[in-house]
């Protein structure tokens, strides 16, 4: 998602990763009456990108900011391998991380999931080429979220749209004195 005059590579909303806006715009992309929050579910786990909860039976499992958008990142790109370069970019903002980061946040993302660099069922690493989610995951509508007024559907416009406004600014009448 490109906004204004942004480089391609950037983020339209610092610290979001590109599976929050791949989420966000297949979200706004259905009408209002069929809203709903779109949970992944995988083994035993539920995962709320919206809530930004990860759930295993009925239990909310604590997981650190960067390790949540790693786990969301993969599988929502679970039909590729996710390169080192789109980790930087999309968990780290770009920053320039040392290898050592990035180990421990797929340790503690597969340990929370338990799974292990040596079984590696949920959790791939493709030596060389990076890392892929490779468990079963499927996508459900959150049967709790629902659209404020499901009777009356908006239509969402083609393009993205602005609303120019006049702007007067008369003292007199703002303060409520006749003129």
């Amino acid at each position: 998602m490109r906004l204004g005059n942004a480089p391609a590579s950037s983020q339209a909303f610092p610290g979001e990763s590109l599976c929050f806006h791949r989420h966000l715009m297949l979200t706004l992309a259905k009408s209002s009456a069929e809203w709903k929050n779109l949970l992944y579910l995988f083994e035993d786990f539920v995962l709320d990108a919206d809530r930004r909860e990860l759930h295993r039976k009925d239990r909310v499992l604590p997981v650190e900011p960067k390790v949540f958008d790693l786990l969301v990142l993969l599988i929502g790109n679970r039909d590729r391998v996710v390169s080192k370069d789109d980790l930087i970019v999309k968990i780290w903002n770009g920053r320039i991380v040392s290898e050592s980061p990035l180990t421990t946040c797929i340790t503690v993302a597969r340990s929370v999931i338990g799974d292990s660099g040596e079984t590696q069922r949920l959790i791939k690493t493709l030596p060389r080429k990076g890392i892929r989610f490779v468990g079963v995951v499927r996508e459900e509508a959150d049967a709790n979220t629902r659209a404020e007024s499901p009777g009356r559907e908006l239509a969402l416009p083609d393009k993205p749209s602005v609303a120019a406004l006049p702007f007067a600014y008369d003292g007199l009448r703002m303060a409520g004195l006749p003129e």
